[in-house]
């Protein structure tokens, strides 16, 4: 059972943003999976592996998350399939102009932190090495972009997302704790947020 956890983003973006066409509950089924396993197994004392810490490394990590936004942005042009733009594919996926305030948030904010939970909480590791689950993050977020943009930028996402996850990975490896990738997890949707924004509302 543990090994199909990392597979609940799959399962929840399967069934309702393909099945169902529908952002929120895929939102809704992804987090309330996620919630359960890390209610279910999380390790009150997991093993930590501390790497000369610094503080220094936030701005440093706050900057290169940031880039995230900025690449969506000024790469849309391109990756937008069959010249869709991207409030139509939000709105075939059940957003409009009026509910996105509050997709923008709860993405921003709660997302962020329950990933952080569940993917360096839940299923952290310890080595420096990437690991499965840092592909198996970067491949749910490439399954996301996929409903919205054209299939060959399937694999650069992947990669961007996997290497996300493991420097995620790596931070809390060296700070000891969650505060820093949820911090700068933040930072990273948050700039989507408004790449999107941006390109789908202004």
């Amino acid at each position: 059972m543990r090994r199909a956890i990392p597979l609940i983003p799959y399962f929840a973006v399967g069934l309702a943003l393909y099945g169902y066409h529908s952002a929120w509950a895929a939102l809704g089924l992804y987090h309330a999976g996620m919630l359960a396993a890390i209610l279910a197994l999380w390790n009150r004392k997991p093993a930590e592996r501390k790497v000369n810490a610094r503080l220094l490394w936030l701005p440093l990590a706050a900057c290169v998350f940031s880039l995230g936004g900025v690449a969506m942005y000024f790469l849309w042009p391109c990756m937008s399939h069959n010249g869709s733009t991207i409030a139509n594919r939000l709105a075939d996926f059940g957003v409009s102009r009026h509910t996105w305030p509050y997709l923008a948030v709860y993405f921003s904010v709660v997302n962020s932190t329950i990933e952080e939970f569940f993917w360096r909480g839940c299923l952290m590791s310890v080595t420096l090495k990437p690991v499965g689950n840092d592909l198996l993050f970067g491949g749910y977020h490439s399954l996301v972009l996929l409903a919205f943009a054209s299939p060959i930028w399937a694999v650069p996402v992947f990669c961007a997302c996997a290497f996300a996850g493991w420097l995620w990975r790596m931070l809390r490896i060296a700070t000891g704790g969650l505060l820093f990738p949820i911090i700068t997890h933040v930072i990273a949707d948050v700039s989507i947020v408004i790449a999107v924004h941006l390109r789908a509302f202004t």
